[in-house]
């Protein structure tokens, strides 16, 4: 941490119960403002924890602003519904799916962030569920957020209010695109805060992971849920590879999507061919997390996957650290996670896999580019 700057602190926060006390801690703190964007939260223990949190939050003079998915979020039942109006929180669901036209189910709000008083935050890949908290008999799904406090987070603030106000979300806006980019992102700012919703101009998260891997010279580390990457970010790891950068890959052997996890096993017949490259595989619970790091000079903590759903088609928010302290905790963490996950080797996974496996994840691969192209040529029709 840059000592010569104490107002502004990063520090990376590993899912299940360290997340959800810091984000109660947040809450309780809170006395001004509370701004929440979440893609699942649900009416279940955890759910209802930060619920009741909120709602004391509310009553006690907070402005509390709650935005959930309406397709990864199911709707609160109605007495929690007038539960939170009665306390006084701000609701609003993001694109519910009835009634919506058919382009949009592949569109939704993918992020998850909580501002309190424009000077604490958390960004990450967390939702709000039990299964992201854990339990005595049920690991947390392996998930990172990161927490900032000082100025940095009053631009996060007035990023929250353009989607509220649902003026950053409505195409008349885009030409006005590079005033709203310059309000998010300025150079020189200890951390940066990276939009990707790409139905609407933006595409910030995608182009600062080409960058990083293309800037490499040492290292990169990739931990990722949904692994699906385009030809072109292939070819990105492919060159860093020939030049010598060492890069290591945290993919998921447990994952709530089958068809995800067999077509990420897809690519990794391309991935063995890629010089200097490792593929690790996390067994101890799913894993959801979506951080990357390149040499010493950039990290990202976020909800954009790398894939094409996160590249065309999601409303996608990352934070970039470039703080070397921040970047050596990251790297000590995940070098923990790869020492407890299982180092693939290449010829044993082609061995084990077998004909009938390596089919099946081609088919997953294929099934989800049909999807894509299909999304994608009715978004052409909005």
């Amino acid at each position: 941490m840059d000592e010569t700057n104490p107002v502004n602190h990063v520090t990376l926060v590993r899912g299940g119960a360290p997340f959800f006390e810091e984000l109660i801690h947040l809450i309780e703190q809170a006395r001004e403002y509370l701004q929440l964007m979440f893609y699942i939260f649900d009416e279940d223990a955890t759910g209802e924890m930060v619920l009741d949190a909120l709602s004391a939050a509310a009553r006690r003079g907070v402005t509390v602003y709650l935005v959930v998915d309406g397709y990864g979020s199911k709707p609160f039942s109605e007495s929690r519904q007038r539960e939170l109006r009665k306390a006084g929180v701000k609701f609003r669901s993001f694109a519910p799916i009835k009634g919506i036209r058919f382009s949009s189910v592949g569109r939704r709000m993918h992020t998850k962030t909580i501002v309190c008083d424009h000077k604490m935050a958390m960004v990450g890949g967390i939702n709000i569920s039990d299964k992201y908290h854990g339990s005595d008999t049920q690991p947390a799904w392996l998930d990172y957020a990161v927490k900032v406090s000082g100025p940095d987070c009053q631009r996060l603030h007035s990023l929250y209010e353009l989607f509220w106000k649902r003026s950053f979300l409505n195409p008349r806006q885009i030409r006005n695109k590079e005033k709203i980019i310059e309000g998010i992102m300025r150079k020189g700012d200890y951390v940066n805060w990276l939009v990707n919703d790409r139905l609407r101009g933006f595409n910030l998260v995608s182009k600062s992971y080409f960058l990083a891997v293309h800037k490499a010279r040492h290292e990169v580390i990739i931990l990722n849920s949904y692994f699906w990457p385009g030809i072109n970010f292939i070819r990105e790891l492919r060159a860093a590879g020939e030049r010598g950068v060492s890069v290591k890959l945290i993919l998921p052997a447990l994952s709530d999507s089958i068809i995800f996890r067999n077509a990420t096993r897809y690519f990794y017949k391309v991935l063995f061919r890629i010089k200097n490259t490792e593929v690790y595989e996390w067994k101890q619970s799913v894993l959801h997390g979506k951080v990357a790091l390149a040499d010493d000079t950039w990290a990202t903590v976020g909800s954009y996957n790398l894939n094409m759903l996160s590249a065309f088609r999601s409303i996608e928010l990352n934070a970039v650290i470039t703080d070397g302290t921040f970047i050596s905790s990251m790297r000590a963490e995940l070098g923990a996670v790869m020492k407890a996950s299982e180092k693939i080797d290449p010829e044993e996974f082609i061995k084990r896999t077998g004909y009938l496996g390596s089919f099946l994840n081609m088919v997953s691969y294929f099934l989800l580019h049909l999807s894509l192209l299909i999304l994608l040529f009715f978004s052409r029709k909005d």
